[in-house]
């Protein structure tokens, strides 16, 4: 039996989903930009795109994982 209020079962899963994502890459986003904008060295960039790469990636598994009845 679903609950009211409680996000409406699988839309409000990927809804929830969406906004953990987008706290999580807006400031990704924002501080990669930065980054790949600066005058390091190549390899540097493309370590910090990884990283950044890296923590997307776990926090869509996690955000799922989490978000999980």
């Amino acid at each position: 039996m679903r609950h009211a209020g409680r996000g409406g079962g699988r839309r409000g899963r990927a809804i929830r989903r969406g906004v953990i994502m987008l706290a999580f890459a807006v400031p990704l986003g924002v501080w990669l930009i930065a980054v790949l904008r600066s005058s390091a060295p190549g390899r540097i960039r493309l370590i910090y795109a990884a990283i950044a790469a890296g923590i997307l990636l776990t926090a869509w598994v996690m955000s799922g994982v989490l978000l999980e009845d």
